[in-house]
C-alpha cells in the first residue's frame, strides 16, 4: 500500500523515459498562416477572433493587421489516426494562458494553457474536449542554447483511450506538465 502522493510521484516518475520513446513532439503553427478552413482555425475559432479583435483594437498593433489576416496566435497540434476519424490534440498560447515568464530577464518556463482534443471524421469537427497542459514556445535559435529542444510531448494510448502529455524545458522533464488526459 502506497501514499496517495506517493503513489502519484511513482506513475509520473517511473515511466518517463518509456514515456519520452513513445512521445511525439507537438508540430508549430500560426494563426497568422492558416486558412479559414483549417482543422486548427476551426477548432480554435473563438480564440482567433477573441486576438484578432484585441489587436485591432490596438491603435499601434492595428497598423499591422490587413482587414482580412489573423493576428499571430501559437499553436502546437500532433493529429493521431482513430477508427476512420481524425484526432487532434492542440495547445494554443492565448491571453487567458497562466504563468509562463514574461520580461526578457525571465527563465524560460511554460505556460498553463487550454488543450483541446477535437474528433474529426471526413474533415468535419465532431466533437472537442478539453483540458489543460503546458506550452512552450519551440526550438529557436533566438532562445539560449539549453532552451533550443524544448518541446510539448504527446503519447496516444488507442487501447486505453488515453492521451499522455509532457513537457521539456532546459533539458528536463517537468513533472507539473505531465498530464494523463481520457477520452470521452
Amino acid at each position: 500500500m502506497c501514499i496517495a502522493s506517493t503513489c502519484v510521484a511513482f506513475l509520473f516518475a517511473a515511466p518517463v523515459s518509456a514515456l519520452a520513446q513513445a512521445s511525439q513532439p507537438m508540430s508549430y503553427s500560426n494563426a497568422r498562416s492558416l486558412p479559414p478552413t483549417n482543422p486548427l482555425a476551426v477548432i480554435w475559432r473563438s480564440e482567433i477572433q477573441s486576438q484578432n479583435a484585441f489587436v485591432r483594437a490596438d491603435k499601434d498593433l492595428q497598423k499591422t493587421l490587413a482587414p482580412n489576416e489573423n493576428a499571430a496566435l501559437s499553436i502546437i497540434s500532433k493529429d493521431f489516426p482513430l477508427d476512420g476519424e481524425t484526432l487532434i490534440v492542440s495547445i494554443a498560447s492565448t491571453r487567458s494562458c497562466e504563468g509562463a515568464a514574461n520580461n526578457f530577464a525571465s527563465n524560460i518556463e511554460p505556460e498553463i494553457c487550454d488543450v483541446k482534443i477535437a474528433r474529426l471524421k471526413n474533415g468535419k469537427l465532431i466533437n472537442i474536449q478539453k483540458a489543460t497542459g503546458c506550452y512552450i514556445d519551440h526550438n529557436d535559435s533566438d532562445l539560449p542554447a539549453q532552451n533550443r529542444d524544448d518541446d510539448t510531448f504527446v503519447a496516444f494510448d488507442r487501447d486505453r483511450g488515453v492521451l499522455r502529455l509532457q513537457t521539456r524545458v532546459g533539458g528536463k522533464m517537468l513533472p507539473a506538465c505531465q498530464r494523463s488526459i481520457t477520452l470521452k
